[in-house]
């Protein structure tokens, strides 16, 4: 009988750096993938399943409008809690350091069942910055069996903590593997109007993405007026920001920068889309810690 494993998703970036995973595993007629989805980014995350082909077992769905991170937290562990109860878990592979990874990997811990943590040993020992985050991806590590860490650094971060070295495995960091799939597709964006502005060799072009928790407020007022202040000093360029959902992001965006020259508001990318722009650009702005 192959071998169980629960593979989690909660967010676009769990998604995209879990695919090449995914993929990997439904290879081996050995294992058995189940895939389950939070879903903590509805619309984001169903972008990028449809655009690597992923199947999804069950969907939680766990999000309603204006949830806290307890109310997040709460959901995804009683969903969780039924899927393993219900089936013969393996082994629980979790990604990076988001709510769904911490829940996930918590829950099979509860029950003995052996956890994978993909994206270990990250740490700026900041509990608040990124947060919840940094606390997430701490507690993981240390309730989980397997620990792949993408580099050196990370690696040496988790011996200092004294985690076993028997447990740790550098793997380098597989949202490369799905960079390089999506941008060696020869494919145009989706949008012509993005497609022309990614092609216009006289003109700079500035990709901007901001949707951090612990910068919401005063932090990200002064981030738009510097993105204001960049758009009027550099009239030769083109600043194209993909704006997140979350309202406590869309709505400040497009209060300060709606009516701003050579500022382009649009609607969160495709990871396709997202990819070729990234190419394209001169300059990137962000703090997202997938895409730096």
């Amino acid at each position: 009988m192959p071998a169980s494993v629960l593979l989690l998703v909660g967010t676009r970036a769990d998604a995209i750096k879990m695919a090449p995973v995914i993929r990997e595993v439904s290879r081996h007629k050995d294992l058995k993938p189940i895939v389950v989805a939070t879903s903590q980014h509805r619309e984001m995350l169903d972008q990028v399943l449809t655009a690597f082909n992923l199947k999804v077992d069950m969907d939680l769905n766990i999000m309603r409008p204006g949830q806290t991170l307890t109310g997040v937290t709460i959901r995804a562990m009683e969903g969780l809690e039924k899927i393993i109860e219900e089936n013969e878990i393996d082994i629980t592979v979790v990604q990076g350091d988001t709510s769904t990874s911490f829940v996930g990997g918590l829950i099979s811990f509860y029950h003995k069942i052996p956890v994978a943590h993909i994206e270990a040993g990250l740490r700026t020992y900041d509990l608040m910055r990124p947060f919840p985050e940094e606390a997430n991806r701490r507690l993981l590590d240390a309730i989980s069996t397997l620990l792949f860490p993408p580099t050196e650094t990370a690696k040496k971060q988790l011996l200092a903590e004294n985690l076993p070295a028997t447990a740790i495995a550098i793997t380098g960091n597989t949202a490369i593997d799905s960079l390089m799939w999506v941008t060696g597709i020869d494919r145009p964006i989706s949008d012509s109007k993005l497609q022309k502005i990614a092609d216009d060799k006289d003109r700079k072009l500035i990709v901007v993405t901001a949707h951090r928790r612990e910068s919401f407020g005063e932090p990200f007022q002064r981030l738009l007026r510097a993105m204001a202040r960049i758009s009027e000093s550099h009239p030769e360029a083109d600043l194209v920001y993909p704006v997140h959902l979350n309202p406590n992001v869309d709505a400040p965006v497009r209060a300060a920068l709606s009516n701003t020259p050579g500022v382009h508001l649009v609607p969160p990318l495709d990871y396709f889309d997202f990819a070729k722009l990234m190419q394209a650009c001169d300059f990137l702005l962000t703090d997202s810690g997938g895409i730096q």
